[in-house]
């Protein structure tokens, strides 16, 4: 349900509160998925952060997607992680 709220701000906080949930990622990954099309670049910088943790089969396509978002932000939180994706030394 919060994943689903009106409030972005609301939604955003659902994700960084399921990355620290623990637990197997696929329990939580389709929710991912279904967020990484949110129209707030706010929650898709949240998903951006934590798709290699909670979405990892996914995380390269919604990253790559995310690579070319207007959102400035976003551009460069995808960038980062598709490298640490790449490098998985690199913090």
């Amino acid at each position: 349900m919060l994943a689903q709220d009106d409030e972005a701000a609301v939604r955003a906080a659902t994700i960084s509160g399921l990355a620290s949930a623990g637990g197997e990622p696929s329990h939580w990954g389709q929710l991912l998925v279904e967020l990484a099309d949110d129209p707030d670049p706010t929650v898709r910088q949240r998903v951006a952060v934590v798709a290699r943790h909670l979405a990892p089969d996914a995380a390269p396509d919604i990253l790559h997607r995310y690579a070319s978002d207007p959102d400035q932000t976003l551009r460069r939180l995808a960038d980062t992680e598709l490298n640490r994706l790449t490098n998985p030394t690199t913090r």
